[in-house]
């Protein structure tokens, strides 16, 4: 068996989860403030695999990007924008925004 490095402060850990049969990636990204970690993790059949997608996952993260905001869809920002947006509108403008938003 080949002796394995520890890898340098502050860079991602990696372990195999024998249930996914996959490679774990983890970095702590920070803390937030109740002082609780905050983690990002991303997978892979590769340990590289797993650091690559992870650190994607960080860059992202530091980009101030959402966590699943790749899945926001238009529609979602329209009825969002309808329930929400128009605090002034009246209820015709309403209705109006709202059968324009369902037909695009």
């Amino acid at each position: 068996m080949t002796e394995r490095k520890r890898r340098p402060r502050g860079e991602a850990g990696v372990h195999w989860d024998e249930r996914r049969q996959r490679f774990i990636a983890t970095w702590t990204v920070g803390y937030d403030a109740r002082g609780k970690q905050i983690v990002r993790k991303a997978s892979g059949k590769t340990e590289a695999a797993a650091l690559r997608e992870l650190r994607k996952r960080v860059s992202d993260y530091e980009a101030g990007l959402v966590a699943g905001s790749e899945h926001y869809r238009v529609r979602e920002a329209v009825e969002g924008w309808l329930a929400h947006g128009q605090a002034r509108a009246s209820e015709a403008t309403r209705t109006k925004n709202g059968i324009c938003a369902r037909h695009t």
